[in-house]
């Protein structure tokens, strides 16, 4: 954009020549007020740029940006918070499992990071963590044959250098999560000689020695001094072979090798299955608050189960607004032999019926696109190769897989390459002489496109990770008006129509809305005296918080 004041080219809303506002974000268009108080902080922040002589795009915090062109929704955010919060209507306000306060804190929680979330979801074992590793182009993420996993870590650049930030439960955190730990424990059929449990592990691992440590422990940030450091210091507190992960809330880790934006986040939640509920329930408000959704489901055999069908319902519900930012990977595909041949002909054909569904995507056309295959753990054993030869030298079970890709991948080896081969090295023997390897690293690019990896990850550059400012503005402003519509939909009870004619609406001002709303109520009051009367009673609450929140303005 150019300013019409100074004529100086950029890509801001605002000149960061002049300061004044090129052109104002839709929602505030036309309220003086906001108008003025947007004008003026913008004002400061370029004054302040200039007389630090610094370019304002270094100098502007987005996230402050951010909190003041977004803070009217998220005002009107805490009002409706309010109205969830009344019990006589709690019930109302609970649908496919996400309530609709979950979904306002989600809501709240993306206006103040001004972060484009990409979050990895799936059921335990649904080989998460791998995939994720294989994203990042670094094993980092803690992944094991048992499920891993237990709390949020998150993964984002780091221009500092490599770091691993911790923060851990509380006191009431932890009662709560035990609460439902010992639940778990009640309802599980899990075998008496099974060792993967929550309480079997605990107590094999002794972490009770730790409580007292951990709990209410400040934030703690650790540099390693390498990357081995950096993989032991994430699987401490993220792995289940360590104690010290029973403890750890969330774990964020800093990469100075991770080629994204600053705001793009990759977020590794817990299984969708976990038999701890407090731990699924991050999982699922992580949902209510993540951009974008990579969504895992394990294709080592033609089917889904109904169960991961309802969890998938739950993640399409949560981001209804922005379907076209949920991508379906198939992992685990490397199960069979041929499995890229088993992929299309038997999987995928299930996945595509099931995923089509009117409450999912919607159409098979549409499924097509946004299901795609693929093989971490292939990709990962290849960089492993890449970095370290003598992975072939002993007999491990990566030797085994590699010899496995390479023959899947690249077929026998012909009688002419076998020759060339035995010049080449001297050999007197043929095919028993000419081992795997000799053929896999000149097919290196070959096997890691076999992998889909490659291809994934650029679709991720070249669509939300090269939109993320986009995809955080659009979000913000289609998950209020999905909240207040739904809000007013369970409420009133009103048909479809007035729903559409409300959506359509361009108006974000809260005030008229609820003169929208109380017309409604006026004109169903005849027919429903009771439910007016529980409306009224929350519309009462609305104008209690509103006035609580000019009288601290004021008082400020």
């Amino acid at each position: 954009m150019k300013c019409k004041f100074c004529g100086e080219e950029t890509e801001l809303f605002f000149c960061p020549n002049c300061g004044k506002i090129i052109e104002y974000p839709q929602f505030i268009k036309d309220n003086a007020k906001l108008e003025k108080e947007l004008a003026e902080y913008v004002q400061s922040l370029v004054q302040e740029a200039q007389d630090k002589k610094i370019e304002v795009q270094q100098f502007v915090d987005k996230g402050s940006i951010a909190k003041v062109m977004f803070r009217k929704y998220y005002e009107h955010c805490l009002y409706l918070q309010e109205l969830c919060a009344n019990k006589k209507v709690a019930k109302t306000f609970a649908s496919n499992g996400v309530s609709l306060f979950e979904m306002m804190m989600g809501f709240a929680q993306k206006c103040n990071t001004n972060e484009c979330q990409i979050a990895v979801v799936g059921t335990v074992k649904a080989g998460k963590s791998m995939f994720i590793n294989a994203i990042l182009g670094r094993e980092v993420a803690s992944s094991y044959p048992t499920p891993e996993t237990a709390s949020l870590t998150k993964f984002r650049y780091s221009p500092d250098g490599d770091y691993v930030k911790v923060s851990f439960y509380s006191d009431r955190e932890w009662k709560s999560l035990w609460e439902d730990v010992k639940k778990a424990a009640e309802r599980s059929y899990r075998d008496e000689d099974d060792k993967d449990d929550f309480m079997s592990k605990y107590e094999e691992l002794k972490a009770d020695e730790l409580r007292p440590s951990l709990l209410n422990k400040e934030e703690m940030v650790i540099r390693p001094d390498n990357f081995e450091d950096l993989k032991s210091t994430v699987a401490k507190y993220t792995s289940c072979k360590y104690p010290e992960h029973f403890f750890a809330k969330e774990v964020e880790v800093g990469l100075s090798v991770f080629n994204v934006p600053k705001n793009v986040v990759f977020v590794d939640t817990p299984g969708l299955n976990d038999p701890v509920e407090y731990r699924v329930n991050i999982s699922r408000k992580h949902i209510n608050s993540a951009n974008v959704v990579l969504l895992c489901i394990s294709a080592d055999k033609a089917a889904i189960e109904s169960t991961e069908l309802a969890q998938t319902a739950t993640i399409f519900s949560a981001l209804r607004y922005a379907k076209e930012r949920i991508y379906v990977f198939g992992t685990k595909i490397d199960f069979h032999t041929k499995y890229m041949d088993y992929w299309e002909q038997y999987t995928k054909p299930v996945f595509v019926k099931e995923l089509s569904k009117k409450y999912l995507f919607g159409s098979e056309e549409i499924a097509n696109e946004r299901i795609f295959p693929v093989t971490a753990l292939f990709y990962n054993l290849i960089q492993r190769a890449k970095l370290n030869s003598s992975i072939w030298d002993e007999d491990t079970v990566d030797k085994h897989e590699l010899n496995r890709l390479v023959l899947e991948c690249l077929g026998n080896p012909s009688t002419d390459f076998l020759l060339a081969k035995q010049r080449e090295l001297g050999l007197e023997k043929g095919a028993e002489a000419i081992q795997p390897k000799a053929r896999f690293y000149p097919a290196i690019p070959e096997l890691e496109e076999k992998t889909n990896i490659p291809n994934i990850v650029a679709m991720l550059n070249d669509g939300p990770i090269k939109n993320a400012e986009q995809i955080i503005k659009d979000d913000i402003v289609q998950m209020y008006l999905s909240i207040f519509n739904d809000l007013i939909a369970r409420v009133n009870g009103t048909s479809n129509k007035r729903l559409d004619e409300i959506h359509q609406s361009s108006e974000s001002d809260i005030e008229i809305k609820i003169s929208k709303l109380e017309a409604i109520i006026k004109e169903e009051e005849k027919n429903n005296p009771v439910k007016i009367k529980v409306i009224n009673e929350i519309l009462d609450s609305l104008k209690q918080v509103t006035d609580n929140f000019f009288m601290n303005i004021k008082n400020k």
